[in-house]
């Protein structure tokens, strides 16, 4: 299943150091599976799917000791997405991606020295991934919501260089997975560098985590475990 956004936010700040936010949301998703086991085997491909949504949000700030709070809230985004299925039989799909919150909030701990951290709920209990004909739906859909754990610290090395370092980590439900959901928790580590100087910025950082194991539900019962990602990103900015 792979999905595409892009979002605009429009930011109002206030004299008090609280601002507002907002802005809309357009994502897209395709999705292509192969099921197969001794009792059937299955193959789905889908058209892209996309719709629209918006986020609204708070924040307060204070500078003088690099205290941000924001809270942002990510709306459902209904769509429908065209499928072929066995290679014959055509028909459609309607899905909602989950509506979130994100709370953030960091501060300055100590000269040049950040702390920093984040909760983010994501109403995933509510989502079904169900095409028609797949015979043991849904094929994608979650037991309960996720509520996913960051904190980290930030430190500035000179006037050009800083680094951190975060850890995260999202609980496991425990429970049998559906047959596209092929990890149940997670826990990760990243570690970043930014370089900044006469209004621009860059920005990289590496990730590894490690995936929870999970074994999907009767009658395909595949195990997965000691999985792994490993990601790394990059960002150039300008100030003006």
């Amino acid at each position: 299943m792979d999905s595409n956004s892009i979002t605009g936010i429009l930011r109002y700040s206030l004299d008090s150091g609280v601002s507002v936010y907002g802005g809309l949301r357009y994502t897209s998703i395709d999705t292509q599976a192969t099921v197969a086991n001794g009792l059937f085997s299955y193959v789905l491909n889908s058209a892209e799917g996309n719709g629209t949504g918006y986020l609204a949000g708070v924040a307060y700030e204070i500078p003088e000791i690099a205290l941000r709070v924001a809270l942002t809230y990510n709306s459902s985004i209904d769509m429908t997405m065209t499928t072929l299925e066995a290679g014959v039989v055509n028909g459609s799909t309607n899905i909602s991606t989950p509506q979130s919150l994100h709370l953030e909030a960091q501060s300055g701990i100590a000269e040049d020295t950040l702390l920093f951290g984040s909760v983010r709920w994501v109403d995933w209990s509510s989502f079904s991934f169900s095409p028609p004909n797949y015979p043991v739906n849904p094929l994608l859909s979650y037991s309960r919501d996720s509520y996913t754990y960051t904190l980290g610290v930030g430190r500035r090395i000179n006037d050009e260089w800083s680094a951190s370092a975060t850890v995260s980590h999202e609980s496991a439900s425990g429970q049998p997975a559906t047959d596209l959901a092929p990890t149940d928790g997670r826990t990760g580590l990243t570690l970043g560098v930014r370089y900044e100087q006469d209004g621009y910025t860059i920005s990289g950082g590496v990730n590894y985590t490690w995936l929870g194991d999970t074994t999907t539900a009767a009658p395909i019962g595949a195990s997965f475990a000691d999985n792994h990602v490993l990601g790394a990103g990059i960002s150039v900015g300008v100030n003006f």
